[in-house]
């Protein structure tokens, strides 16, 4: 598996987690602790989306880069 098809596949995956919290936070009232949890879990989950999205970013001009110097 390439790293692309990795990146995607754990951006889908936490994607899916985050729906899982939304549908939660839209049943439990927002004053129980489980709403509270559920809000702390979804911060951590955008936090490792954005992590995996910044090293893929760096990656990509990893890339970009090294065609640029091939090309010469």
């Amino acid at each position: 598996m390439n790293y692309d098809q990795k990146i995607k596949e754990s951006t889908t995956l936490i994607n899916l987690k985050l729906q899982r919290e939304y549908n939660l936070q839209d049943r439990v009232p927002f004053h129980e602790q489980e709403y509270k949890d559920s809000l702390q879990r979804e911060t951590e989950l955008l936090h490792e989306k954005k992590r995996l999205l910044e090293e893929y970013q760096g990656v990509l001009e990893d890339k970009q880069a090294i065609k640029r110097v091939m090309q010469r």
